[in-house]
């Protein structure tokens, strides 16, 4: 008699647990979701399509916000247009060497709020060397040791051999007479200052 029991009620619960299944993948059918979605309208927008919004406004505000930034910088380093390596002429003028004052150049140079420095000057010796009877750069180059320095207020005119071939904005060529390495002492070719020298905020510096 128990073992009848038993088996009733297996088939009872069997039933019951068939029946439990079925109602479930009735209420979760395809056909009851189309109903449900068309009966109920969408009031939220999916995350993945908000995300692609926030990110797209993201990138519009950083642009917008960056642009009077990158506009007002330009203008602000105008006089330091060359500071990757040269330049300085573009924004200095009045170059001048004097006799008394081996190496030394001097002029007048713009500061990035349009103020002028008249008192920027650079050592040429920390930076040119005698490569030979060529001048050429170097750092602590001290072409002073085999080259004269013969020049006058007016920066090499009349006979001085010490000058600058002044043809702004883009080239200021610096010429005096050196030694080679058989001893003989000539005119050098002009190097051109405006290659590594740079106006840093109107003052000259040593670009690289």
């Amino acid at each position: 008699m128990s073992n009848i029991n038993n088996q009733i009620l297996g088939e009872i619960q069997i039933t019951t647990n068939t029946t439990k299944t079925t109602t479930d993948r009735e209420q979760f059918s395809p056909e009851l979701l189309k109903t449900h979605q068309k009966t109920e309208p969408q009031r939220f927008i999916p995350i993945r399509r908000r995300s692609n919004m926030l990110e797209k406004l993201s990138r519009i505000a950083t642009v917008i916000i960056g642009l009077p930034l990158v506009l007002s910088g330009s203008f602000l380093l105008k006089p330091n247009a060359a500071l990757a390596g040269g330049g300085f002429a573009q924004s200095c003028n009045s170059l001048i060497l004097y006799k008394n004052s081996p190496g030394m150049l001097y002029g007048n140079c713009r500061r990035a709020d349009g103020t002028w420095n008249n008192q920027a000057r650079i050592q040429l010796n920390d930076y040119i060397t005698n490569n030979n009877g060529t001048l050429g750069w170097q750092p602590n180059g001290n072409f002073l040791g085999s080259c004269d320095w013969d020049t006058d207020a007016q920066a090499g005119s009349g006979s001085f051999p010490t000058g600058l071939n002044q043809q702004f904005p883009n080239f200021i060529g610096f010429h005096t007479s050196c030694k080679d390495n058989g001893g003989a002492k000539n005119i050098t070719p002009d190097i051109n200052l405006n290659d590594r020298i740079i106006n840093d905020n109107g003052d000259l510096k040593y670009g690289g």
